[in-house]
């Protein structure tokens, strides 16, 4: 029985030195305990912010999309704006030279004639103006021949836009207009021909009436896409 009791008490005495020792150094269950909860709770804190974040991040890339898709329709309507006022702008000098006071005289002229590629190898797209100048009412009417200058295997050639043209164009373009008229199509050169020059020709009809001839050097622009294929 001595013994026994003697046990308890050791037993009892080691237990309250070391829940004494943990308190010493500074352990304590509670103190534990309410740290751990502490912690859980930051942690938890932590990941509702970070959610937070993450949802903010989805709406600042969600914006900026916005924000350059809206610029890229601005952009592009401006462009088309300005491309509009410039052909708006070259309208209005072409209707002043129309309608505007000409010192070189009246009658049929050639206003202008243009040629550009269209990507296609040795295809390109032509543009011919035709006005006349203080009309007394009655239309002008009559024929064009577009003839081009060259050299094909280095000899000179002369081809007539009916040849080579790839819409299947007539060997002479009819006109009739009042005060001007564009005609507009597609020629397609043979391999190995390098132009030089296009001669327009336009008989009007009429006995009084003559053949206007004007002559316009082949561009540089376009003479590179002549030697591609």
């Amino acid at each position: 029985m001595l013994v026994a009791l003697l046990i308890v008490v050791a037993t009892a005495g080691g237990w309250a030195l070391f829940n004494y020792g943990r308190v010493r150094a500074g352990f304590d269950a509670t103190t534990a305990e309410r740290a751990r909860a502490g912690r859980m709770e930051r942690i938890l804190q932590l990941e509702k912010a970070n959610e937070g974040l993450r949802e903010r991040l989805v709406l600042v890339q969600r914006s900026q999309q916005i924000d350059r898709e809206a610029y890229a329709r601005v952009r592009g309507s401006l462009k088309r704006l300005q491309d509009e006022m410039l052909e708006l702008k070259q309208e209005l000098a072409f209707y002043r030279t129309v309608v505007g006071p000409h010192p070189g005289g009246s009658g049929l002229q050639v206003q202008s004639f243009e040629i550009r590629p269209t990507g296609q190898a040795r295809t390109y797209r032509y543009e011919l103006v035709l006005s006349r100048i203080r009309s007394r009412g009655r239309d002008v009417r009559g024929t064009v021949r577009l003839l081009m200058d060259g050299a094909q295997g280095g000899v000179a050639k002369r081809l007539d836009f009916s040849g080579p043209a790839a819409d299947g164009g007539a060997a002479a373009l009819k006109f009739r207009f009042k005060y001007f008229q564009r005609l507009q199509g597609r020629v397609r050169l043979p391999p190995g021909f390098r132009p030089r020059s296009v001669l327009v020709q336009v008989r009007p009809e009429g006995r009084r009436t003559r053949t206007i001839e004007k002559t316009f050097q082949w561009p540089q622009a376009a003479e590179e896409n002549a030697h591609v294929g």
